[in-house]
């Protein structure tokens, strides 16, 4: 950890970047460091294993590094720019400096903070126009996606019911805490209920090629919002950070990604939006099975 420790600390010197900057900032999530240098940001992966990931030695975080690009480029392909190797010599770190390589770091466009869709719903700035927006990327994205057996056997039933198991498992331990007692006993009862009474309903959905690699955490917090090319060669609209560590949590039903977005609306107190996006979403990629889906979870 010292050597850790000895490394975030140099990143925060700008001179540890190839380009003349302004100082250095610097934010953490669970597993990654993010340092930004002037328009850019590089995002240095913890030496950590949780179960689902695990990052624990550099080779692993080199193809984590690459994985990100690759899968990420498919629907941003303007903010991944690339793996940098971070070197050391005679006890100083760079990026793309002399010496040997110690670390690896997603290189990403900045993006505006002003322009995070989670800062322009808490301001008033998120209008039917951009949701529609987010949902034509997203269509063309899904209808690109990888399919296929291999794919679909991520979203058959069983693969289903072990997501769900698993993360009933993992959360049962903040009962009482995050969530009562009777709120996880319904959440619990209603998907046993949904697996159980529409089982044909996967099946169907496999069928019709709606299983497709996807992004897998798609949310406001992963969103952002510029101004579209008065060309309209862009449409403004960037979506990062989609799941490179766990194909399972990644490849599922294109509703999945769907459903994640359209909730994540809601809480923020605009059903309106959420309606709105799904429903563009429907006319862009012509998958109505998502309204039927849709349909049929509100009324267990």
């Amino acid at each position: 950890m010292r050597v850790v420790s000895n490394l975030l600390q140099a990143l925060m010197d700008p001179g540890a970047y190839p380009q003349a900057t302004s100082p250095v900032g610097m934010i953490e999530t669970h597993i990654s460091f993010i340092f930004f240098s002037g328009d850019y940001a590089y995002k240095v992966k913890k030496p950590v294993d949780y179960g689902f990931l695990d990052f624990t030695t550099l080779e692993k975080r080199r193809h984590f590094c690459e994985r990100e690009v690759e899968l990420n480029r498919r629907i941003c392909p303007e903010v991944y720019l690339g793996v940098e190797e971070i070197r050391e010599e005679a006890g100083r770190y760079a990026v793309e400096g002399p010496g040997r390589t110690v670390e690896y770091a997603v290189k990403m466009r900045r993006l505006p903070p002003e322009s995070s869709m989670q800062r322009l719903l808490r301001e008033g700035g998120v209008s039917v126009q951009s949701v529609e927006r987010i949902a034509a990327r997203i269509a063309r994205f899904h209808r690109r996606a990888e399919t296929g057996s291999r794919i679909n056997a991520f979203g058959d039933l069983r693969a289903v019911r072990q997501n769900v198991e698993e993360n009933f498992a993992q959360t049962k331990e903040f009962v009482d805490k995050a969530l009562s007692r009777d709120v996880y006993d319904d959440l619990t009862a209603y998907s046993r209920a949904f697996m159980a009474e529409h089982r044909p309903v996967f099946q169907v959905r496999a069928d019709e090629g709606r299983i497709r690699d996807c992004h897998g955490d798609l949310h406001t917090a992963q969103i952002f919002l510029e101004t579209p090319a008065e060309d309209g060669a862009w449409d403004g609209v960037s979506i990062i950070d989609c799941i490179e560590f766990n194909e399972r949590f990644r490849c599922s039903d294109v509703a999945e990604d769907i459903a994640f977005l359209a909730m994540d609306l809601d809480s923020y107190g605009r059903p309106d939006l959420s309606r709105a996006f799904v429903e563009a979403y429907v006319r862009e990629s012509g998958d109505r099975g998502v309204l039927e889906l849709f349909w049929t979870l509100r009324k267990i």
